[in-house]
């Protein structure tokens, strides 16, 4: 479940991130906060929060997006050990 939870929203915050979508970005992470919290991924927990917020006080993608990419790239490395 949890891999099918990262690849999903991966994809979402991907294609947020280019058509700056805010809100998507936001739910996305909200929903990985959730998992990576139940299975005690902590700081992949405390990163999501951080986007999360951000996206909700500032909705602006591009002022966070070295934090999005690098999010995403994190994703990815974790798809492929699962």
């Amino acid at each position: 479940e949890y891999r099918k939870t990262v690849r999903e929203s991966a994809e979402k915050i991907r294609t947020a991130l280019t058509d700056s979508d805010a809100e998507t970005i936001a739910r996305a992470c909200h929903k990985l906060i959730g998992t990576s919290e139940l299975l005690g991924f902590k700081v992949m927990a405390g990163r999501c929060r951080a986007i999360e917020q951000s996206m909700k006080a500032n909705p602006n993608p591009q002022q966070e997006a070295n934090a999005i990419q690098s999010l995403i790239e994190t994703l990815d490395k974790i798809l492929v050990i699962l």
